[in-house]
């Protein structure tokens, strides 16, 4: 897993996508994004992000783009 503060993070062209995201007070910004985007993951794509933070400190997500496949499995 690599580090990207203050970065954009995407995965390598790989089906393994995991992330470690170190957030800093000299760097409290990441941006995250999903392989391929905006074109589709691949199936079966199994990804993890760890977003590590200070101590005391309130990360929030704000998400601009967010969209799902359908699936039997998943509540409208």
């Amino acid at each position: 897993m690599n580090d990207h503060p203050n970065t954009e993070a995407s995965s390598n062209l790989k089906e393994d996508c995991d992330l470690d995201i170190l957030l800093t007070n000299e760097n409290p910004v990441a941006t995250l994004k999903s392989p391929f985007f905006p074109t589709d993951y691949l199936n079966d794509l199994d990804c993890s992000i760890i977003v590590k933070a200070p101590i005391g400190s309130h990360p929030t997500l704000q998400f601009h783009h967010f969209d799902i496949e359908d699936s039997d499995k998943c509540v409208p």
